[in-house]
């Protein structure tokens, strides 16, 4: 699997660099390549067939999406539909998966998006609305900028209720909440990885947050966004948002806890922890959140206390073992935590596998690379922590 997936990241990295090679014969030739569609297709589609003569069916179509993409961004012509047609057609007739017309299509829609040309960007992306949330938002976007061009040019005494076209967009925000659409950034990374759909996103995502204040689905959307792209500011904004509103939901306050263990700000870590207990008494998440944070921080007499804990609300005991094992390994007592290891072995032989996981990489936690023991501690973290928290039944959020 390891081997598989390697190759998988090797293969793409080698497309990428394929389709930055087009890219570049795009940006100088654009227009004579537009007079003979048809030849430079061929010249793609031979391209990659020689060069990665075992791509699969979805890498080789996604290609193709790239391209168009770039043929449409980079033209200096008006996108008329008769120009997006030609090069639809081209595009579509060299897929492996001609039937399926998805990819071009969104390929128009968003490069239209791009263009600022609202009305028929839409045209292209309403049907696929339902089938990723980021282009349901690009969508609901196109339809709020039609409302404020209306709204611009009716003039300030106009009727200050909502224009139709806003009402539009907030109906395919319900839809979207009401199918609990899922967010597939990675599918169409080939064609924003410009960022030209970010303020889309969150126009429309603030937007939605506002208008449906009780809607709690707009915020996971944006909590998703931001932990994907690194956007600490908004992720902080819309926890804090979410927390507010919905406080005796667990869902935020977990994503606040991850986000400050991130930050490694143990007194915020705490004040979230804190704020658990209060909203769960006696559950076991928040105990287990207080001995990972102890296990971070070694601080002995917190550890014991969130033990205590664990025991007298009936956390398993060979849970409790491998995080004394963590425990003793990170407090710099290791007779302890080789005596722990040997009686889980007796006591639970069918962890075999996970405490040979866990004891090769305590191995490296005496090395003298400070920079090989910081990966072995979080190794064995993340390790433990994702073992733990499926035994005791916690949603791992990421």
């Amino acid at each position: 699997m390891r081997d598989e997936l390697l190759s998988d990241a090797i293969e793409y990295e080698r497309l990428d660099l394929l389709r930055k090679d087009f890219f570049g014969y795009i940006e100088k030739h654009g227009s004579k390549i537009e007079e003979n569609l048809p030849v430079f297709f061929g010249h793609v589609i031979a391209a990659l067939e020689n060069s990665f003569p075992t791509v699969s069916d979805i890498h080789f179509d996604e290609f193709i999406d790239a391209i168009s993409f770039k043929l449409l961004d980079g033209s200096s012509k008006d996108l008329t539909p008769e120009f997006i047609e030609r090069i639809r057609a081209n595009a579509q007739r060299s897929k492996r998966r001609p039937l399926d017309g998805t990819g071009t299509a969104l390929v128009a829609g968003l490069t239209l998006l791009k263009r600022r040309d609202w009305y028929h960007a839409a045209e292209y992306l309403r049907d696929y609305a339902l089938s990723d949330a980021g282009i349901g938002v690009a969508l609901a976007y196109c339809y709020y900028m039609l409302g404020l061009q209306r709204s611009a040019r009716n003039g300030p005494n106009h009727d200050a209720g909502p224009d139709i076209r806003e009402l539009e967009a907030r109906e395919v925000l319900v839809n979207l909440a009401q199918a609990k659409t899922r967010l597939q950034t990675v599918r169409y990374q080939d064609l924003t990885e410009f960022g030209f759909l970010d303020r889309p996103f969150w126009t429309m995502i603030f937007a939605a947050i506002d208008w449906f204040p009780s809607e709690q689905y707009f915020m996971r959307l944006g909590l998703q966004r931001a932990r994907e792209s690194g956007d600490i500011v908004r992720r902080e904004q819309i926890l804090n948002l979410g927390i507010e509103r919905f406080f005796d939901d667990m869902f935020f306050l977990r994503e606040l806890y991850a986000l400050k263990l991130e930050q490694r700000d143990g007194a915020g870590a705490a004040g979230v922890l804190k704020q658990m207990m209060q909203q769960a008494p006696g559950e076991l998440e928040p105990i287990y959140y207080g001995l990972k944070l102890s296990l971070l921080t070694t601080r002995r007499i917190t550890y014991y206390s969130f033990r205590r804990l664990a025991i007298t609300n009936g956390m398993p005991l060979h849970v409790l073992s491998i995080l004394d094992y963590v425990f003793s390994l990170f407090s710099e007592r290791p007779a302890e935590a080789v005596g722990i290891l040997r009686d889980l072995r007796r006591e639970h032989p069918e962890l075999l596998s996970l405490e040979t996981a866990v004891e090769y990489m305590a191995r490296d936690l005496a090395s003298e690379d400070q920079g090989r023991v910081k990966r072995a501690k979080k190794a064995l973290v993340d390790t433990v922590d994702y073992y733990c928290m499926e035994s005791l039944g916690i949603p791992i959020s990421h």
